[in-house]
């Protein structure tokens, strides 16, 4: 079966986010225009995303990339304070790396502000990435605690 070419540049569009949100956390004074330009490799740079990307040969949904991220830079504080009441010393404890916490990021955005989404499409879209990302340990701590924050920002 082949997979859904919208679907794909939607994943596409994911995974770039959560690359974009870790490099905000590197270098914080860019722009969500100047992340994405500089990990699509626009604008003449060779340089694109992770190889993952490439095997998709798929090019990201734009819009849905730009949403996230300039959505989750706008609504972070709102975002990691929901967050934190939810998921307590996991979310601001050594156990999460700046990767996760940014993949974290983007899958709360888009609980609270893509409500035309299902939560269950979104935490399968984050949990899939996370294979792209972390080991199964990791991946399983992604997935409760997913599930738990999806649970605490739809109340």
């Amino acid at each position: 079966m082949k997979p859904n070419p919208s679907l794909l540049k939607k994943s596409a569009a994911r995974m770039a986010a959560v690359q974009c949100l870790y490099q905000h956390e590197v270098v914080p004074e860019l722009s969500p225009d100047q992340l994405i330009v500089a990990r699509m490799g626009i604008e003449g740079e060779e340089e694109g995303l992770m190889e993952e990307l490439e095997a998709l040969d798929v090019a990201p949904d734009a819009k849905l990339l730009r949403g996230i991220v300039s959505g989750t830079i706008g609504q972070k504080v709102e975002i990691d304070r929901r967050l934190g009441e939810i998921l307590g010393q996991r979310w601001t404890g050594h156990r999460m790396p700046d990767l996760m916490r940014a993949l974290f990021r983007c899958a709360a955005y888009e609980l609270l502000y893509h409500l035309d989404l299902k939560p269950g499409i979104i935490l399968d879209q984050y949990v899939t990435l996370a294979t792209s990302f972390f080991d199964d340990t990791e991946v399983g701590f992604v997935n409760g605690a997913l599930q738990e924050a999806a649970k605490g920002l739809k109340e």
